[in-house]
């Protein structure tokens, strides 16, 4: 088969859903509904990478089914059950590795060897499986927000204390360590937060200074804390710095158990790492992005060793990093290590490519609560999946959590983000100057937060200024409910006619 065959072909697997065909160039944004996202795009969303200018990739769902080289078409790349992959090669001689992806999900196809009708039926079946995926992903994101409210519930009011359990998992003849922190009083499938410690590190102490029984507990969430492998007398993840195991496998093996058990849902799976843990947070998206949901990494670049591959799929990041941090620095060196990946700046570009985002962001300010010497900034790139990278000026190689010492809680940020309810998109610094009245986050979500110097009644206004809620509220911090508020533009305002605009998502 020819490539203007195979086009043809793919193009027409979309037709029974959606009207018409079209190619993107990078940049370019989807708003199609549900039943419209069935439908095949091709796309060139590599151009921004000279090694992978020629790579057309065919979308459904906004997630790849199949890509191939156009001025080299002798490798098709094809999503694939891991059970039939070996069967495949096995049986036939035209099947063999994929290009760039994983060889557990994937397959690599030559089209100029493959019998017509085996390479359609293997590129329906990849189409099949993506499309599956997404609609599964869809049906359980549009009731995680609320599933998540009664679990962080259920955890306020339980009376017994959060299950945490230090455990051993085999694989691949290694003895593999992780402790698992489970809330209590909730049960059946919940999301699932990987926490990946940094070089050196034991997840004992980790859990001493991060406390994830109390996360599990206000989150509602499963928390996994997995222990990386000695290398040379330092714990250290495989993340291209060095080190031969096969993390990643381990990682998704102790994922796919946790399933097999019930414990978890492996639609809601988030990953986030500091350090060493962060360059291994990274390497997880962009080798096993398809099964993530989103990722967070904190002070971890990515490093040489994946710069140039193409992600399985786009996925949803954050990536927090300080300025002043000389241990993993903003431009890619560090004191002690020399250069150990690309900067900050560099992954920003990657990631926001990959995703097919807007390249202008939208600029936030977090609120400088205490005087920390540090200021938070968000940059909010938009895109097929989103990209957000949290600027710390004057951070250091630290792991922010304490809000009485520090603006904001890296953990309550990455769980906002993880949400995707549009929370995390933080606060809009006042216009008017007026100290004492912060609202937060800007565009909310569910919920924002107000912070007052004095109590005051606090009455928000719909586009035609009139009232649809009033409350009293104190001084300091207060939260308010606005889920039963229709999405749309209010100003907020106090009793002293001082106001703010927020957007409701």
């Amino acid at each position: 088969m020819n490539i203007e065959d195979y086009r043809e072909f793919c193009l027409s697997l979309g037709e029974g859903t959606a009207s018409g065909r079209c190619l993107h160039k990078v940049g370019s944004l989807s708003t199609d509904s549900e039943a419209e996202n069935e439908k095949v795009e091709e796309k060139l969303p590599f151009t921004a990478f000279h090694h992978a200018s020629e790579v057309l990739v065919f979308y459904v769902c906004g997630h790849m089914f199949s890509f191939f080289d156009m001025n080299n078409f002798s490798v098709i790349t094809l999503k694939c059950q891991p059970d039939r992959i070996e069967e495949l090669k096995e049986r036939h001689s035209c099947i063999g590795k994929p290009f760039n992806e994983s060889p557990k999900y994937w397959i690599g196809i030559d089209p100029t060897t493959a019998p017509d009708n085996l390479l359609k039926e293997l590129t329906r079946n990849s189409y099949e499986i993506v499309k599956a995926k997404y609609h599964k992903q869809s049906k359980i994101k549009k009731n995680m927000k609320k599933k998540t409210i009664l679990m962080m519930a259920a955890a306020i009011i339980a009376v017994m204390p959060c299950r945490a359990q230090i455990r051993n998992f085999t694989w691949q003849n290694t003895q593999r360590q992780y402790m698992l922190f489970e809330p209590s009083g909730c049960d059946g499938a919940l999301p699932v937060m990987y926490f990946l410690h940094g070089l050196g590190d034991n997840i004992t102490r980790c859990n001493n200074e991060m406390h994830f029984d109390q996360l599990a507990e206000r989150y509602g969430w499963v928390i996994v804390v997995p222990q990386a492998l000695s290398v040379s007398g330092y714990t250290m993840w495989n993340a291209g710095l060095g080190g031969s195991a096969d993390d990643a496998g381990f990682l998704l093996a102790l994922l796919d158990t946790l399933v097999a058990d019930g414990k978890v849902n492996d639609d809601s799976v988030f990953f986030t790492g500091f350090s060493m843990g962060g360059f291994m947070t990274h390497r997880m998206a962009i080798e096993h992005g398809d099964r993530i949901t989103a990722c967070a990494p904190v002070s971890g670049l990515i490093a040489f060793a994946f710069a140039n591959d193409v992600p399985v799929a786009p996925v949803r990041m954050m990536h927090i990093h300080g300025t002043a941090d000389d241990v993993v620095g903003w431009n890619g060196g560090s004191a002690y290590f020399g250069t150990i990946g690309i900067s900050v700046d560099s992954l920003v570009s990657y990631w926001t490519d990959w995703n097919v985002c807007d390249p202008t962001p939208a600029i936030d300010t977090l609120p400088n609560r205490v005087n920390d010497g540090l200021r938070f900034v968000r940059y909010k790139y938009s895109g097929d999946a989103e990209f957000q990278l949290l600027k710390v000026i004057g951070g250091t190689h630290d792991w922010y959590q304490d809000t009485n010492t520090h603006d904001i809680d890296y953990f309550d940020e990455i769980h906002r983000f993880f949400l995707g309810d549009g929370s995390s998109l933080g606060f809009n610094d006042p216009t008017d100057g007026t100290p004492g009245f912060e609202v937060w986050p800007n565009p909310a979500g569910g919920y924002i937060y107000v912070r007052l110097s004095e109590p005051t009644t606090l009455t928000l206004y719909d586009g035609k200024a009139m009232p649809v809620m009033q409350k009293d509220i104190g001084s300091g911090v207060n939260r308010i409910d606005l889920y039963h508020i229709p999405k749309g533009v209010y100003v907020i305002a106090d009793g002293k006619g001082v106001s703010r605009k927020i957007i409701k998502e």
